[in-house]
């Protein structure tokens, strides 16, 4: 989910936490006001007032959150000092020449993605199956075109340069 959509998203939950917390302080003060023999030294006020500080400020933290989601730039996927991938055709058909179908395949779509990839899209978008692409990978860790890193539960797979 976007950064953006999350802060939105905790904002708006902060806003209704505050709503319930208002409706619940009224009705509970009007109680309190009715059963209460004691008046405003009522110690019935005094807990009220404390479980209103610490829901308020609960409520403030999660506002702060979203907030902080919402002005903060997005997470990236992609690797660190990543960023810029820009090879010439001429590098680019360098790099396939040598390389048998498959592999040439796999590492378009290496190269169409910026040099980096998880292996879990290159499964996808080359449409073999994910032993194939695991051989093919291997072949091309090998001769040291490529390198993974894992992620979870996929690699990240990296044109080394």
């Amino acid at each position: 989910m976007d950064s953006k959509i999350t802060g939105i998203l905790l904002i708006i939950i902060s806003g209704l936490i505050a709503f319930i917390i208002y409706s619940f302080n009224s009705a509970l003060s009007e109680i309190i006001t009715l059963s209460c023999e004691h008046g405003s030294s009522c110690p019935m006020f005094g807990t009220l007032e404390y479980q209103t500080n610490v829901s308020m400020a609960i409520t403030l933290i999660v506002f702060f959150i979203g907030l902080y989601f919402l002005i903060s730039p997005s997470i990236s996927t992609k690797l660190p000092g990543r960023a810029s991938f820009d090879i010439s055709e001429r590098e680019r058909q360098d790099i396939l020449r040598n390389l048998s179908k498959d592999e040439r395949k796999v590492m378009e779509i290496l190269l169409d993605e910026k040099g980096s990839s998880f292996q879990s899209d290159i499964v996808e978008k080359s449409g073999f199956p994910k032993a194939k692409v695991t051989r093919v990978l291997d072949r091309l860790e090998g001769r040291g075109i490529v390198e993974r890193k894992r992620r979870g539960m996929t690699n990240m797979v990296i044109v080394r340069r």
